[in-house]
């Protein structure tokens, strides 16, 4: 079957309304040349009907604005991103705000992140590090030192001192080096590294350690006191490392 497209020939006062703009009078036109002002007329008013569609389509879709520019000479039409030529003028078409879109697929689970600090009481089995030096003329008898662990302790630990060149006395928790302190749970482990002039109260201990609450032999949850006496009057020194991991 054969589809066969006709085109009506307006009228002078049709094209005139349909254009906007005054006809002038054309003498010695031909048939052709009104079939062709006809065409143009028709073609003019199918863009604006498409820009109409085309702008009610996209406020469906969520409230975009369609900027249409006409030429200041013949009226013709185009699309613009937002400014029209010098001397053109522009058409706007606001879309209304279209409903919500429905709720998009659950995105993959990601990477797991690294752990972040911790602030409060030290988790169990964590082991914190740190040195300590007790040097200076013991003209009194005695010096003494403090440590302070980073995190608190849940409760306070066992102390277990090393001394240097001799065989250590607990390896089962306290099994490090003073290059490489290390402690078991619950336990405050100090390595001497270096002894001069320092007397030994007990055998083998040369540090008088104590928590917070002055009793010797203990340490806090959150630190300890450590002191040294000197052999004979003069200078000490006496310095080290430590390990302590949460109980």
């Amino acid at each position: 079957m054969n589809n066969r497209v006709t085109y009506t020939i307006p009228s002078a006062a049709e094209l005139q309304h349909a254009g906007g703009r005054r006809l002038k009078r054309i003498k010695g036109a031909t048939m052709r040349g009104m079939l062709r002002a006809g065409i143009a007329v028709v073609t003019a008013v199918a863009i604006l009907a498409v820009v109409a569609v085309g702008g009610a389509s996209a406020a469906r879709r969520g409230g975009d604005t369609i900027t249409v520019c006409v030429h200041h000479r013949g009226g013709g039409l185009y699309r613009s991103r937002g400014r029209c030529a010098r001397h053109d003028s522009k058409l706007k078409s606001a879309g209304a705000q279209g409903p919500q879109g429905i709720q998009g697929v659950q995105g993959p689970q990601g990477a797991q992140g690294i752990p972040g600090p911790v602030t409060t009481t030290a988790p169990s089995g964590l082991t914190q590090r740190g040195v300590f030096v007790i040097t200076g003329d013991a003209s009194s008898g005695t010096l003494d030192t403090s440590i302070t662990f980073p995190l608190e302790l849940a409760a306070s630990p066992k102390v277990v001192e090393v001394p240097n060149g001799v065989p250590n006395p607990d390896p089962t928790h306290c099994p490090g080096s003073p290059e490489a302190p290390s402690a078991a749970p619950g336990y405050l482990c100090l390595y001497d590294e270096f002894e001069y002039n320092v007397d030994q109260r007990i055998p083998g201990e040369y540090l008088r350690v104590s928590g917070i609450d002055a009793m010797l032999g203990d340490a806090s949850p959150f630190g300890a006191f450590l002191r040294a006496d000197f052999v004979v009057q003069g200078s000490i020194d006496i310095d080290g490392s430590w390990a302590v991991t949460a109980p």
